[in-house]
C-alpha cells in the first residue's frame, strides 16, 4: 500500500496554490491475515521503509510514485512454524482527487486509487529453505480531512482493496488473498515551511502504522 506523503496541498493555505514536488520518507508496519490454499489462515507481519514523490496534475488531482524495501516480517501459517520475510522490495503508484469544502465540519474530501506490488524472500524458521512471496494490491480510498490549523490537519480514512498473494509453502505453490479487504484509519499531518511530518494508524480490518517526514521542492 502506498504510504501517506504528507499534508494535502489544498490545506497549506486558505486557497489552493501552485505547489512544487512533495517528497516523503516513511516507515511502516502492517499486520493482517491471509487465506492461502493448503497453508490456510496465515498471519502476516511486515515492516518496510519507503520514499515517495508526489506531484500535482492540476488543482484537484495529484499523482504519487513510491518505492521501498522490506526490513523485516513474519508469516505464520496455521499451526506450523513461522517463516521470516527478508530481502524484499515494494512499489506503488496512486492518484488522488482533492475536493475542498467551504462549509461544514469536514474541510476536504479526498478520493484515491492505488496499485502496489511486493516481492520478498521467506525463510523457514527450522532451516535454510527459501521461498518467494509476492503480493499485488488495488485499493480505493476516501478520506475526510479536518483542518486543525493552517499548517496541520487530522483525518479519517476508509479503504477497500483486493489482489492476489502467491507463496511457496512446503514445496507447493499456494495462492490466496487478504481476508479483510478493508481498512479504517486515522491520521495527522503538519507542515512548517517546506518540512512536514505525518502519521497514520489503522486498527480495524488491515492493521498498520505509518510515520514519516516530507519536504516540498
Amino acid at each position: 500500500m502506498a504510504s501517506p506523503g504528507g499534508l494535502p496541498w489544498n490545506c497549506h493555505v486558505e486557497s489552493p496554490v501552485d505547489p512544487p514536488l512533495q517528497i516523503g520518507a516513511a516507515a511502516s508496519w502492517l499486520n493482517t491475515t491471509l487465506d492461502l490454499d493448503d497453508a490456510g489462515r496465515t498471519g502476516l507481519d511486515l515492516d518496510a521503509v519507503s520514499l515517495s514523490v508526489g506531484f500535482p496534475l492540476n488543482d484537484r488531482w495529484t499523482a504519487r510514485i513510491a518505492g521501498g524495501v522490506v526490513t523485516g516480517g513474519k508469516l505464520r501459517p496455521g499451526s506450523s512454524a513461522q517463516h521470516t520475510i527478508e530481502d524484499g522490495f515494494l512499489g506503488a503508484i496512486s492518484l488522488d482527487k482533492q475536493m475542498p469544502r467551504s462549509g461544514g465540519f469536514v474541510d476536504q474530501w479526498d478520493y484515491s486509487v492505488s496499485l502496489s506490488g511486493l516481492k520478498a524472500t521467506t525463510r523457514a524458521a527450522a532451516g535454510t529453505d527459501q521461498a518467494d512471496y509476492t503480493a499485488f494490491d488495488l485499493r480505493l480510498g476516501i478520506r475526510a480531512v479536518k483542518r486543525v490549523s493552517t499548517g496541520s490537519v487530522g483525518y479519517l480514512a476508509g479503504r477497500v482493496f483486493g489482489g492476489p498473494v502467491n507463496w511457496e509453502y512446503q514445496g507447493q505453490d499456494v495462492n490466496g488473498s487478504d481476508i479483510h479487504h478493508y481498512q479504517l484509519a486515522m491520521g495527522y499531518a503538519a507542515q512548517v515551511g517546506k518540512a512536514g511530518v505525518f502519521a497514520e494508524w489503522s486498527a480495524l480490518g488491515e492493521q498498520g502504522f505509518t510515520t514519516g517526514v516530507s519536504t516540498l521542492w
